[in-house]
């Protein structure tokens, strides 16, 4: 498993929500 490809989508993602919240 590639753990730093995770994390980086899922950093994506994150930043993607909270642009939409704020």
């Amino acid at each position: 498993m590639n753990y730093i490809v995770f994390d980086l989508e899922y950093n994506q993602l994150y930043t993607k929500k909270n642009e939409e919240i704020n």
